[in-house]
C-alpha cells in the first residue's frame, strides 16, 4: 500500500518542527535528519504491520475464526 504524499508531506513538517526544536544544524544536515527520521517511521510501521501479520497467521490469540471489529460510530479518515 502506497503512502499518500499528502501524509509524507504532513509528516515532514512535524519531524522539521521536531528537528529545528533540538538542534542548531545547517539546513543540509537538517534535511538529512527528517529524511532519517522519516525512514525510521516507516520503518516503526513496517514491522508493526510484520508482526501483527505474523500473529494472525500462527493464530496465536486464538481468535482467527473471528470477525474483526470496526467501530460503527468512526470511519476512517484520510489526510
Amino acid at each position: 500500500m502506497k503512502v499518500a504524499s499528502e501524509v509524507i508531506e504532513f509528516l515532514k513538517v512535524e519531524l522539521a518542527v521536531l528537528v529545528d526544536s533540538t538542534s542548531n544544524k545547517t539546513p543540509t544536515a537538517k534535511d538529512e535528519k527528517i529524511q532519517g527520521l522519516l525512514v525510521e517511521c516507516a520503518a516503526v510501521v513496517a514491522t508493526y504491520n510484520m508482526v501483527s501479520r505474523f500473529l494472525v497467521a500462527l493464530d496465536v490469540g486464538g481468535m482467527l475464526d473471528e470477525p474483526v471489529p470496526w467501530p460503527v460510530d468512526r470511519q476512517e479518515v484520510s489526510l
